[in-house]
Formats: structure tokens, C-alpha cells, sequence
């Protein structure tokens, strides 16, 4: 039998644009250890930073809506403007590929900050009872994708206030490495180049993100937004639903 949402978790709605949450954002301006989970337990301070950049390293709490997070993700990688104007059914038909995923997987829960961040919503994003009870590995890992893709393109655009976003394997902005991105046989990065002059310093531009470790998939660089997706987190209840942040789901 196919496994499905238990009966006695309620249906709930999906999360509307004007919902708001907390972010957890870890900012490091150099090389440092994993943070391991931190962040459910580290103490976050409001995102104040007046340049979009933050003064000191640490843990933050910046707070966004639910609008905020589906507008990177219809945009994340290009510039949309050209599809929506040349091919709009097209268009159309992709950005409901783009967004569906977050509206199908994603919920919020309560959280309290110790000690209280100014500002705070009290909410941060979650996994809802979709992708606990009812979502196979491979729908899981092309959500965590689409979800990770999204999460990147805020962080630079909204926290950082850097420029559009840009696929690597769409060629990238150094036309003298453009074949080696678009060569299906070589790897690529495991980043995004955020085409930002015309918006950042350069203080800016080396906060941006860098390539992940391939061989440990730790991020040593740069923000980090974690979802809240670990044991620790697991117990905690739902405020939309009352069910488990992760359904109980076991790790194996």
C-alpha cells in the first residue's frame, strides 16, 4: 500500500503570499568548520545590515514573506521577461513547474527565539505532512532542487541586494568559458554566478556563495539557510496542521 497522510492530521490550506517567517542564515566571510545544527539552538540576531551586508559573522533571523520566497523561485537563473513576452504559454507552464513543488511540500511552524529577536515572526518555514507521509525519494530530491535553487536566489537578491541570478550550465557570463559550462560531459560548479556589477562593491561580491565541497557537500563559504528538517525539529508540532514538523519520518 501506498503510504498516504494519515487520517487524523487535518487538511489545511496552503501557505498564502502575506505569511511570514524567520530565516535562519548562518553568514561566515571565510573558510569555517560545518556548522552541524547550530541553528536550531544558536542565538540569531535581526538582519540589519543597511548594505546587504552584514557587519559580523554569525547566525541571523532576517524575515520574509511567502511572496518572497516564490518570486525567486519563478526567477532564479534568467530573466524571465523575454519567455513571458515572446512564448507566455510556455512561460506559464513553466513557472507553475518552478512553484508547485514549495506549494505541494512546504508549511510553517512556530518557533521561539532564545533570546528574542526584534522583529521576529515566531513562524519558519517547514516540511508539511505531503513530503512526510505520501512523497517518494525522487519527487523528495528534485523538490530539495527546486527548493535550494530558490532559497539561493533570495539570499542573493533580497539579503544581499545583488543582481540576477544565472545558470552555469546556461553558458555563464565569461564567454571565454562558456563551451566548458554547456560540455555535458564535464561537471559543473556546484554554484550559481550572480551577475552583479552594475548593484554591488566589491565588499559585496565576495560575500557571494562559493563552490561546495563535492566530496563532503559541506558549504564552507558564504550564507547558509537552512529548513528545518532535522531531529531536532522532528517533534515539534505543526501550527497549521498539529502534525509532526517531519511526520516522524525515521532516518536511516
Amino acid at each position: 500500500m501506498t503510504p498516504m497522510i494519515p487520517a487524523h492530521v487535518p487538511d489545511e490550506p496552503p501557505l498564502a503570499y502575506a505569511d511570514s517567517f524567520d530565516i535562519p542564515v548562518l553568514f561566515r566571510n571565510g573558510p569555517a568548520a560545518r556548522p552541524g545544527k547550530q541553528w536550531r539552538t544558536a542565538e540569531h540576531k535581526a538582519w540589519s545590515a543597511t548594505d546587504g551586508v552584514p557587519k559580523a559573522d554569525g547566525w541571523y533571523a532576517p524575515t520574509t514573506t511567502w511572496r518572497e520566497i516564490i518570486k525567486p523561485a519563478t526567477e532564479v537563473g534568467r530573466d524571465i521577461t523575454p519567455h513571458l513576452q515572446n512564448q507566455p504559454q510556455y512561460a506559464h507552464g513553466e513557472l507553475v513547474a518552478r512553484v508547485a513543488p514549495l506549494y505541494a511540500y512546504l508549511g510553517a511552524h512556530p518557533f521561539e527565539h532564545q533570546p528574542p529577536v526584534p522583529g521576529a515572526t515566531g513562524q519558519r518555514l517547514t516540511l508539511n505532512p505531503v513530503y512526510a507521509y505520501g512523497t517518494e525519494r525522487t519527487a523528495k530530491s528534485a523538490a530539495a532542487y527546486r527548493l535550494g535553487m530558490t532559497m539561493t536566489d533570495w539570499v542573493c537578491r533580497s539579503l544581499l541586494g545583488l543582481g540576477q541570478t544565472q545558470h552555469l550550465e546556461l553558458g555563464g557570463p565569461i564567454p571565454a568559458l562558456s563551451a566548458t559550462f554547456k560540455d555535458p560531459k564535464r561537471k559543473l560548479p556546484e554554484m550559481l554566478v550572480y551577475l552583479a556589477l552594475r548593484s554591488a562593491s566589491a565588499s559585496q561580491l565576495r560575500t557571494v556563495p562559493v563552490p561546495a565541497d563535492r566530496t563532503s557537500r559541506h558549504r564552507r563559504h558564504g550564507p547558509t539557510t537552512p529548513l528545518e528538517k532535522d531531529d531536532p525539529t522532528a517533534p515539534m508540532p505543526c501550527s497549521r496542521c498539529g502534525c509532526r514538523a517531519m511526520g516522524g519520518r525515521r532516518r536511516r
